[in-house]
């Protein structure tokens, strides 16, 4: 009976030289394909884009794709072992109670964001909103939590 291959038996399908070569210039072209759009939007629909096309998409994304936004970006790591955890344990009724407790967070979430756009409607991020809230250092608290959230997440 043989032993099962490991990576070091397996030969690569590109140098490393080439690899990254593919890797910049797909990366390359992408960009040069979104700048050509962009160029073409500016020319024939008088689209600028700027910052606030950007970041917010000149407030023109519907319910529905907010929604999912705020769903994928709540049902990280943690919450799929959990949900899975707790089906395993108390069967399907877990996943349930689970996804049943949990969207009370969603909800509080839209109600707080609804409040939010009334009382900052120029505002794009929650960052923009704390610095004007609690000033220069409890902007960049927030700017130092938000990145170790996402780098552990």
């Amino acid at each position: 009976m043989s032993s099962p291959a490991t990576a070091a038996d397996v030969p690569a399908p590109l140098a490393q030289g080439a690899g990254y070569g593919v890797i910049i210039g797909i990366g390359a072209l992408f960009a040069l394909g979104m700048w050509a759009v962009a160029v073409l939007l500016a020319k024939f629909q008088n689209e600028v884009q700027g910052s606030e096309m950007f970041m917010t998409a000149k407030r023109s994304i519907g319910t529905g794709l907010v929604a999912s936004a705020v769903v994928s970006g709540w049902t990280i790591a943690a919450t799929l072992l959990t949900s899975s955890s707790w089906a395993y344990s108390y069967g399907v009724s877990g996943a349930y109670y689970y996804g049943a407790g949990a969207s009370v967070q969603i909800f509080i979430f839209a109600v707080s964001a609804i409040e939010l756009k009334r009382r900052a409607p120029g505002a794009h991020t929650f960052l923009e909103i704390s610095r004007i809230r609690y000033g220069r250092a409890g902007h960049w608290v927030q700017i130092g939590y938000s990145t170790l959230f996402q780098t552990i997440n």
